[in-house]
């Protein structure tokens, strides 16, 4: 099985997200901003 690597994974994922429109904020909030604040790094 020819799984991608997490981060290209993550990568498609939002360029996806992107191309239907989400908003590039609520992107880096999802992608980012949430896991910084959990783990005390905000």
């Amino acid at each position: 099985m020819d799984n991608p690597l997490p981060i290209d994974a993550l990568r498609k994922i939002g360029g996806r997200l992107l191309d239907v429109g989400v908003a590039e904020a609520d992107l880096r909030r999802m992608m980012g901003g949430n896991q910084a604040r959990l783990l005390g790094l905000d």
